[in-house]
């Protein structure tokens, strides 16, 4: 996506700045240099920090190379040093198109005055007939047709009921990142979770609450006030059109790897069995519908949620319905959701001085490990 903030009164010149960039991007390539220079220096931090690396090998182990939801969007160094202005070109012409854009506008406007600006700064986005991209004018002696943006609701999606997606392994996968020396490790537990159109998109939101989504969470209260093992435990689903994954993570003591990763196994084994009460309930409901209240008061939050039905292809009344559902959960529905959540087939990612982890990791029984590097190439296991 692309994005810009601007105060009221600069609103046309803002919006005709935007139209620009987005049908007219130069790709200048001394600018394409200085921008790989910046990003690949982030590229070697990110080497640098478990927290970042441990995100990124676990959606490798998770997903493997064939898979885009296994690949860093921010790349590696050797995919970034390959780009040039062509290939730039390219995914631009193939990717922005009017038939697959959609404008999201919050702020001190009307969709009256709003049309006459679009059609004078998006007017000439077409898109090309008989092949791939989109253009701001007619070139190459292809024909085109001249889209506009719709500014009305399109007609609404039926929300997809999707099963629990196929485990990509037959059991648990234990996979190590050395960092010699590291007073921490870095945990990641988890598997390929439901679609965001899953039919439980509610349950499952306000049921994150109770396993890590709050501080009050199960996961929290369990390794952070119980054991004392980290300063904080959590977990998340990664929603999008397909099975995007869900994941439970802390950074724990060195010394208690081992105790803290059995701990967060246990939680997550313990959801299909143990009763969500009435508390987790009511908190669960509360966090999750105080979150979607608290971003309809700042514009730059409402675009991004009244941008999902878009992007993840809901009805564009989606926030309406998730609002009401949420309402009218029972802990009969959070314990039905929490079927999706299997810890006996988690990939699970440690990052840390694995030297010293090994032997009271082998306790646990999971088998050998499988080595990677902080890019989550594979390694021989030593």
């Amino acid at each position: 996506h692309v994005e810009i903030n601007c105060l009221d009164r600069t609103f046309p010149q803002a919006i005709s700045l935007l139209a620009d960039v987005v049908i007219r991007p130069r790709f200048d390539a001394a600018e394409l240099r200085r921008v790989q220079r910046e990003h690949l220096a982030d590229l070697e931090e990110r080497r640098t920090e478990p927290e970042e690396v441990a995100s990124l090998v676990f959606r490798r182990a998770l997903y493997g190379d064939a898979s885009p939801l296994g690949r860093p969007v921010d790349g590696y160094p050797r995919t970034v040093r390959a780009l040039r202005p062509a290939d730039l070109r390219r995914f631009h012409a193939r990717t922005y198109r009017p038939d697959r854009a959609t404008l999201v506008v919050a702020g001190d406007v009307t969709l009256a005055e709003l049309r006459p600006l679009v059609a004078r700064s998006f007017g000439s986005w077409r898109k090309i007939r008989g092949g791939e991209g989109a253009t701001g004018r007619r070139g190459d002696g292809a024909s085109s047709r001249r889209s506009r943006l719709a500014l009305s609701p399109p007609r609404p999606l039926a929300p997809s009921r999707l099963s629990p997606p196929r485990l990509l392994t037959p059991s648990s996968r234990l996979v190590l990142v050395p960092f010699p020396g590291a007073p921490q490790s870095v945990l990641r537990i988890g598997h390929p979770g439901p679609s965001r159109r899953t039919s439980d998109y509610a349950a499952l939101e306000a049921l994150n609450q109770v396993v890590g989504g709050a501080f009050t969470s199960r996961l929290n209260q369990n390794l952070r006030e119980r054991n004392g093992y980290t300063y904080g435990a959590w977990s998340g689903f990664g929603w999008s059109r397909g099975p995007g994954p869900f994941v439970a993570g802390a950074a724990v003591f060195r010394e208690v790897t081992a105790k803290a990763l059995a701990e967060c196994l246990g939680e997550l084994k313990r959801l299909k069995t143990t009763p969500i009460t009435p508390e987790e309930l009511r908190q669960a409901v509360a966090l999750a519908r105080q979150e979607r209240v608290r971003a309809l008061s700042e514009a730059e939050d409402l675009v991004d949620l009244y941008a999902e039905p878009a992007e993840f292809g809901l009805p564009e009344d989606d926030l309406a319905r998730v609002l009401s559902r949420l309402e009218r959960l029972t802990a009969a529905d959070l314990l039905r959701a929490a079927r999706v959540i299997d810890a006996g087939r988690a990939t699970i990612v440690i990052v840390g001085d694995v030297g010293r982890l090994r032997p009271s990791l082998a306790a646990l029984g999971l088998g050998a490990p499988q080595m990677r590097d902080t890019e989550g190439n594979l390694r021989p296991a030593k």
